[in-house]
């Protein structure tokens, strides 16, 4: 980050005017008079390489809510921000939860990523996660689970572990097998 967006950003008033600025909705529902820095201890030494530059946390004026303000400084466009701002905040999200006592409620806890760009190119990158990942659906997922009393189930996810062409590999279809079993009857 270069040296004069610190000393910038350092600044409540100037975390409060940019927000104010890019999303007044959020600002009108963010208490400034709340808002503190979080330090990078926050996300260890192995984390804060890949962190934003600056976290910021206010309460909101509902009761019990908390925003995360996220600074990413950027001096050119980066085609995968959407994945890193998504990732940032989720690993961001979970310490805070592990170390707020007492634990908020998962849903009282959100994010507010900002990046900065000061580079002299114009900004291209995607903003957002859908914007991205066109071929599907960002944050869905598929659930495999067994239902007590049914093999239903259990052909589900046996249809999710590759299977093996008879005689090719019979230790590994072997191994399959045995795996399946002690998931879903267990002695």
């Amino acid at each position: 980050m270069h040296p004069a967006l610190k000393k910038i950003f350092c600044h409540p008033i100037m975390i409060q005017e940019s927000v104010q600025s890019v999303d007044p909705e959020m600002a009108d529902r963010i208490d400034f008079s709340t808002l503190e820095a979080l330090g990078p201890d926050l996300v260890g030494d192995e984390l804060a390489s890949r962190f934003p530059e600056m976290l910021w946390i206010a309460r909101t004026r509902e009761p019990g809510g908390h925003v995360v303000i996220l600074l990413h400084f950027q001096a050119r466009s980066d085609p995968l921000m959407p994945v890193r701002v998504a990732v940032h905040g989720r690993q961001t999200l979970c310490e805070l939860h592990r170390r707020m006592r007492p634990p908020p409620d998962p849903g009282s806890l959100e994010t507010l990523p900002l990046v900065i760009h000061h580079g002299s190119d114009r900004w291209t990158a995607p903003q957002s996660l859908e914007e991205l990942l066109t071929r599907c659906e960002a944050g869905d997922y598929r659930v495999v689970t067994r239902e007590p009393g049914t093999d239903a189930a259990l052909n589900d996810l046996g249809g999710m572990v590759p299977t093996v062409e008879p005689g090719r590999c019979r230790e590994v279809g072997q191994v399959r097998e045995e795996a399946v079993c002690q998931l879903w009857f267990p002695k």
